[in-house]
């Protein structure tokens, strides 16, 4: 399952149909609060992507709180800056549909 957090509805939607297109279920958030509550849930996530700028937070830190409660997790960061995410996978905005499959499935092949 992979956990996705943006605020942009249409880049969710992006998102959400590429991934499901190649079987991968997702779950969807647009706030750190929002995930935070999902991951909490305890279902079984193996991919947190989020947006390094979200409305209450930033995915530093939810990327922590992921770990924390998911140790297994791996986190994808994407942005439409350039920015440092050391221990982190990145992915700078826009990309296309297969930037983002190819990055997915080097992190949980």
């Amino acid at each position: 399952m992979i956990l996705l957090v943006d605020d942009n509805s249409a880049l969710v939607t992006f998102l959400v149909d590429v991934l499901s297109a190649v079987g991968r279920p997702v779950l969807t958030a647009g706030s750190m609060r929002a995930a935070v509550s999902l991951l909490k849930k305890g279902d079984p996530i193996e991919l947190l992507i989020t947006d390094f700028n979200l409305p209450d937070g930033k995915g530093i830190e939810l990327s922590r709180v992921a770990r924390q409660a998911h140790p297994g997790i791996k986190v994808l960061m994407i942005s439409g800056y350039d920015v440092e995410t050391p221990g982190i996978d990145f992915i700078q905005k826009p990309f296309g549909p297969r930037e983002i499959l190819t990055k997915v499935r080097s992190l949980l092949e």
